[in-house]
């Protein structure tokens, strides 16, 4: 997506681009030279993006969040979050550095993590092999808030560990839905498969 296709999208989105650019602004200082860019994922890099979606975002550290800058973060999201604006409560992501951005670390699997929803805080979250295809999709189709082209910092997904990512991910949406029927799991569906083409069946190539 290239740069004049992003900033029209946000133009037609400004109570999200507010939000957006209050985040941004308070990471860049918070971090304060260690922020390596900062992208939007999911229904809004897919072109899904309504009223009932969450913001997807990703913020790409030089390396892991510390404690004491994670509380920082912490209190940072829990003022955005009353906000009177409905979507500083639909803020969704995570604080990956670039080193877990650019491979799936075994390793390295647990990032500082915000759901949507009035009253969540920033939580230390496990990623296992389904991180794959947000980083797929972050490099296939992600906007560029600040930093270089995602291309530059994620290797490319194979077929195997996209294929071995969407079985627990698939089986974790559903569960999600089955439990909260409310909850909108609508954008992440979408954005897989129109990220790439569901396999017949997993012996297929995905694309």
């Amino acid at each position: 997506m290239n740069p004049s296709q992003e900033n029209n999208i946000l133009a037609h989105l400004p109570e999200v681009n507010v939000v957006l650019q209050d985040l941004l602004k308070d990471v860049q200082r918070i971090l304060d030279g260690r922020l390596a860019g900062m992208y939007l994922e999911g229904s809004l890099a897919n072109g899904d993006f309504d009223q009932d979606s969450d913001i997807d975002f990703v913020v790409v550290t030089d390396d892991a969040i510390e404690a004491d800058t994670f509380s920082v973060l912490q209190m940072m999201h829990e003022r955005i979050n009353l906000l009177d604006t409905q979507w500083s409560t639909n803020l969704e992501g995570s604080y990956v550095s670039k080193h877990a951005l650019r491979r799936h670390d075994p390793e390295h699997t647990n990032f500082p993590n915000i759901e949507r929803g009035f009253g969540e805080r920033l939580k230390m979250v496990h990623n296992d092999e389904t991180w794959n295809i947000h980083r797929y999709i972050l490099r296939k189709c992600g906007i560029v808030i600040m930093g270089p082209d995602p291309t530059t910092l994620i290797d490319p997904i194979s077929p195997d560990e996209l294929r071995q990512a969407m079985l627990p991910a698939l089986h974790g949406w559903a569960t999600q839905i089955l439990n909260d029927p409310k909850r909108d799991c609508s954008s992440r569906i979408s954005v897989l498969h129109g990220a790439f083409p569901m396999p017949h069946n997993l012996h297929t190539r995905i694309w």
